[in-house]
């Protein structure tokens, strides 16, 4: 058969029968009630001359027949069929080819069929796959995405993209001022009870164990307990203090060793101590060597009540060191004491995991106060639940509407917050009270003003346990209304709001 462009009249003679019939499913332009007559003839432009063989017109990669005939079927075309095609018919089949393996049309080679560099098979196969049908449109096209196609949920119901921006607030954004009085993260290590030495593995929590002195050493006692019937209480005693010398230092510790394994997370204890105070005594709670608290006196040790206090201990293995001090700095002379048979007792240790980082949202937030520290006017939740407020005229007295929540560091961290306060010192203000153990809270930051909008602000964090108290105060120097009625008249609205509060642990 000679499928130049002279063909003679004996090949058109030839029975048309023995001529495959073109796929009209693919091809828009065949007409399918033509004469068979008119059928179209192999197109000449794919025929090398001197070769009386059609060349189909494939090219690279279609020159090898696995992937010819893979590609022509996955498209529904008989592959006897091709040579048969018009011109147009077939630059469109290969352009559906082409789809189907991601060929360049028009890049690289003269013959406009090169492969992408990117688009070779990695296994250096001859064959590679075809990409998933989401990827090629109905025309035969591969659809090529940049960016990336969004996520169903960020397509709205007629198919448009949305866009966020900025995004917007998720369900649990608003604040979370369902928190209890109770301890929340913390759970009981230790209530010195059985006496063993030995703390068991609990709640995740590696096992730990105790140690203490030959000399002066603490030991369980009932004299005092803040929970059950037994705490561990310090060697230091009477006869210990009277059979000091002058400037020396008496000691007696009991020190807490972690496992390799243990997670890290902030230790709390209660003391109870009936003459501790610098500088005849303090205790000195050290980590590995290093001291990172003194405890010298308080108000509420004084006046004879437990008084918790924290450490943070890191990853690992640690020595974790509480050592009472008589005379700690080696004086000649002391001042009189409380009591020369004061005492000094521990109990009730805690364990909590470290925070890295949360906003308003993820931390249980305690609104009004709690009956043992006063109850406080609480705030009110507006704007959907990402604004808080507070109002003078709320507040009965000289008192406050407070916030207070509970952070777990090992080295501190950043508090961050919009503020907007429409306050007039000294009749009202905002401040921020930390408590990082003595039961003594801190003015942190205090501000007042009449801001036009939402201000950012940022306060610094200590390391252990620290209780954050948000306050919007009424009359915080307690002056009384007779003498704050005297200073002139308040003309900003006594209303704090806050909003988007977050803390990052250093």
């Amino acid at each position: 058969m000679n499928l130049n462009s002279d063909e003679t009249d004996d090949d058109e003679s030839k029975s048309k029968a023995d001529k495959p019939e073109p796929n009209s499913d693919i091809l828009e332009d065949d007409d399918q009630g033509e004469s068979k007559a008119d059928k179209p003839k192999p197109n000449s432009e794919a025929v090398e001359d001197g070769n009386d063989k059609p060349l189909m017109g494939y090219g690279p990669p279609y020159d090898d027949e696995k992937v010819r005939l893979f590609v022509l079927e996955y498209l529904g075309i008989d592959p006897d069929q091709f040579p048969y095609m018009s011109k147009e018919e077939r630059e469109k089949a290969l352009k559906m080819m082409d789809g189907i393996l991601n060929i360049d049309l028009g890049s690289g080679g003269g013959d406009g069929m090169t492969p992408l560099l990117s688009d070779v098979n990695p296994t250096g196969e001859d064959n590679p796959p075809p990409p998933s049908p989401t990827d090629v449109s109905p025309t035969g096209d591969v659809i090529v995405y940049d960016p990336a196609p969004p996520t169903p949920t960020d397509v709205s119901p007629t198919g448009d993209v949305i866009v966020y921006d900025p995004p917007p607030p998720s369900p649990t954004d608003g604040w979370n001022l369902d928190g209890s009085c109770k301890e929340g993260v913390e759970f009981q290590l230790e209530s010195f009870e059985d006496g063993d030495g030995i703390i068991p593995a609990l709640n995740g929590v590696t096992a730990m164990r105790w140690t203490t002195m030959s000399i002066d050493p603490w030991s369980q006692s009932t004299a005092k307990s803040h929970d059950g019937r037994w705490s561990t209480r310090s060697g230091i005693t009477q006869s210990a203090r009277r059979g000091a010398k002058a400037s020396t230092t008496v000691y007696s510790n009991i020190t807490l060793t972690t496992e390799a394994m243990f997670k890290g997370g902030v230790l709390t204890f209660k003391l109870y101590a009936e003459s501790l105070g610098l500088p005849r005594e303090a205790l000195f709670v050290i980590v590995d060597g290093k001291v990172e608290s003194t405890i010298g006196s308080g108000s509420d040790m004084a006046n004879g009540q437990w008084v918790e206090y924290s450490v943070a201990v890191g990853y690992g293995a640690h020595d974790v060191t509480f050592s009472h001090a008589y005379n700690p700095f080696g004086l000649e002379s002391l001042p009189q004491g409380r009591t020369e048979d004061g005492g000094l007792w521990m109990d009730d240790v805690r364990y909590a995991p470290f925070m890295t980082s949360f906003d308003m949202s993820q931390v249980d937030m305690i609104n009004g106060g709690c009956i043992s520290t006063g109850v406080a006017t609480p705030w009110k939740v507006e704007s959907g639940g990402t604004i808080v407020s507070a109002s003078s005229s709320d507040i009965k007295g000289s008192n406050s509407a407070d916030i207070s929540f509970t952070v777990y560091t090992e080295k501190g961290g950043m508090l961050t917050y919009s503020l907007y306060t429409s306050t007039t010192g000294p009749h009202d203000d905002f401040a921020i009270l930390l408590n990082n153990g003595g039961n003594e809270d801190t003015v942190a930051t205090a501000d007042f003003g009449d801001m036009r909008g939402f201000e950012s602000k940022s306060l610094s964090v200590p390391k252990g346990k620290v209780t954050v108290v948000l306050q919007h105060r009424k009359d915080p120097g307690r002056l009384g209304s007779d003498l704050l009625g005297s200073l002139g008249q308040v003309v900003t609205d006594g209303v704090t709001r806050l909003n988007d509060l977050r803390f990052q642990a250093n």
